[in-house]
C-alpha cells in the first residue's frame, strides 16, 4: 500500500480526507421563524394563502414573491379548466345524448319485440 488506496474489499486505507468548515459556519444559526411566531399558524396561513405563511414567519420577500406568483397563476389556471372543461363538454354532450337516444330506440324496440314477436327477418 502506498499511503491512501482502496483495499480489495472496497475499503479506504490511509488518512481520512480533511474537511475544513468554514469559521462563520459555526456561528450562524440554523434559519427560524420570527421571534413569537409558531409554526403552526405559519402553515395554516400559507394553507390559505401561499405566501402568508412565509411573511409571518419573517421571511417577507419570499412570501410576497409566492403570493405574487399565486396572483399570477389563479387566473391562468382558471383560463385552462374553463377552456378544458368547454372542450370537455362540447365532446361528451352529444355523446350523452346520444347514448341516451340509443338506448331509448334499443329499450323501445326490447320492448315492442315482447310484447307484439320479433320482426320479420330480424335475429
Amino acid at each position: 500500500m502506498h499511503g491512501h488506496e482502496w483495499d480489495d474489499d472496497g475499503a479506504w486505507q490511509g488518512a481520512a480526507p480533511a474537511v475544513v468548515a468554514p469559521a462563520d459556519l459555526a456561528a450562524t444559526p440554523p434559519p427560524s421563524l420570527a421571534p413569537g411566531r409558531r409554526p403552526g399558524v405559519a402553515v395554516l396561513l400559507t394553507f390559505l394563502w401561499l405566501g402568508a405563511g412565509n411573511c409571518y414567519a419573517g421571511q417577507i420577500g419570499l412570501g410576497v414573491t409566492l403570493a405574487l406568483a399565486q396572483l399570477v397563476c389563479l387566473p391562468l389556471a382558471g383560463l385552462v379548466a374553463s377552456i378544458t372543461l368547454g372542450v370537455s363538454l362540447l365532446v361528451s354532450v352529444p355523446v350523452w345524448l346520444a347514448a341516451v337516444a340509443v338506448a331509448g330506440a334499443s329499450a323501445h324496440a326490447r320492448c315492442r319485440e315482447l310484447l307484439v314477436g320479433p320482426e320479420p327477418g330480424g335475429s
